[in-house]
């Protein structure tokens, strides 16, 4: 059937996503099929029994949306390869948004939902809605935060990264604008950075073309 083609590559982008955290990371959660409430925008069919995952005998395409464009035509591209050639019936389609959430949420309201996906954030007694159970993957009791992307027991998303949030700060520029120790606050933090634009450095780098970065300073419960 085709949830068993939908979770044969959740599977594999688990042991992607958990492999990666390592190296390049990028926030966002995990990777479910989309329910059977849904009208899929794509179909896979497999001839095993239910629930068995992995079988040769799955057939089909699976639509698979990312937002991680930068990976669609590289790493990405490499393991769906490598899917592909597991399971010769099937042919795995990478859609990478740019506007990943607000995209997934008007498919969201016309029921065209692709059959992989990170999760959008939305209330928990709507993930049956919108998203399969992800409990026979084995994988609840080996992941962190299993809570966060659970209702009523059955797990709907996998934790990708988990990640602290922090300040690198250059020793040298300090000491040359008279800085002895970092801001502990707010206020010290502004205070520090007009020192160093006196002293001729640029005070601040917050990679600002990318929106996601800015969260950070944007939203006050990350100073507490």
């Amino acid at each position: 059937m085709k949830k068993n083609a939908a979770i044969a590559l959740v599977l594999s982008m688990c042991m992607i996503l958990l492999a990666a955290c390592g190296g390049k990371g990028n926030d966002s959660n995990a990777s479910p099929s989309a329910s059977s409430s849904v009208e899929p925008s794509a179909s896979a069919s497999a001839s095993a029994s239910e629930g068995s995952g992995n079988s040769s005998e799955l057939t089909g395409t699976i639509t698979w949306a990312t937002h991680r464009t930068e990976l669609v035509d590289t790493d990405l591209k490499k393991y769906v390869e490598k899917f592909e050639a597991k399971y010769p019936g099937t042919t795995v389609k990478i859609e990478g948004l740019k506007d990943y959430e607000q995209t997934i949420r008007v498919r969201m309201a016309g029921n065209e939902l692709p059959d992989v996906l990170s999760l959008v954030e939305t209330t928990k007694a709507d993930l049956p809605t919108f998203y399969e159970p992800l409990d026979d993957l084995g994988l609840n009791d080996n992941i962190y935060f299993k809570d966060y992307n659970s209702y009523e027991g059955k797990l709907y998303g996998i934790t990708q990264q988990a990640a602290i949030n922090g300040l690198v700060y250059n020793k040298k520029a300090f000491e040359k604008a008279g800085i002895a120790e970092p801001p502990k606050t707010l206020d010290e933090l502004f205070a520090d950075a007009e020192k160093l634009k006196a002293a001729g450095i640029v005070p601040m780098a917050t990679s600002f073309k990318d929106g996601w970065t800015l969260q950070y300073w944007t939203d006050p419960a990350e100073f507490i």
